[in-house]
């Protein structure tokens, strides 16, 4: 029903409509109140690893684990919503997804029901880790240069004071009535 009225508010043709729908990266869905999915484009098996029957039917949690259902229940307290979790595929492993989505109520019953969309955004989470990997190293990078930068000042005062220190026994080596022990003693400073 949603579906249908979606087409004819853009004026398309129900054939060029299926093809968006078939061609698009993202996936498209639509679950009944029991959270079972009623509908899920052919990308879910770029996504997620799936057919579409495989998972047509079945309960939201075979693509979310506990924690991500409980968030994306709490999602959906709001007629439109918009959330970022993690997803599991097919084989188990993790994705990141960007779930948009809205609370409908279909023209033929009163049922609540639920339709949206689902990106994949796991490149753009790996760059975000290797962007705060990166912004760590920078910051190391800085802590070190100001070290470095204190510890040039510090070798730079020291040697001033040593300057001093070094050249004065010449100085006293200048006099001629020193005693041998003393002259001894500046040489060995020296």
């Amino acid at each position: 029903i949603v579906l249908g009225v979606l087409i004819k508010s853009v004026d398309v043709t129900g054939n060029e409509f299926k093809l968006l729908v078939n061609k698009t990266s993202d996936m498209i869905w639509s679950l009944d109140q029991g959270l079972r999915i009623s509908y899920v484009s052919p990308s879910i098996m770029s996504i997620f690893g799936y057919e579409q029957q495989e998972v047509i039917g079945s309960h939201l949690s075979t693509l979310l684990g506990d924690k991500e259902m409980a968030d994306f229940k709490n999602a959906l307290q709001s007629h439109t919503f918009c959330c970022e979790t993690k997803a599991l595929r097919k084989d188990r492993t993790f994705l990141y997804i960007e779930v948009s989505g809205e609370r409908v109520t279909g023209a033929a019953d009163s049922r609540i029901c639920y339709q949206g969309v689902v990106r994949d955004i796991s490149d753009s989470k790996g760059l975000e880790k290797e962007n705060s990997a990166l912004r760590d190293q920078l910051g190391k990078a800085e802590r070190y240069r100001s070290i470095g930068e204190l510890s040039g000042r510090m070798v730079h005062d020291l040697n001033s004071i040593l300057s001093g220190i070094a050249t004065y026994p010449e100085v006293l080596l200048m006099e001629k009535n020193l005693d041998p022990k003393t002259r001894q003693g500046i040489e060995m400073i020296q």
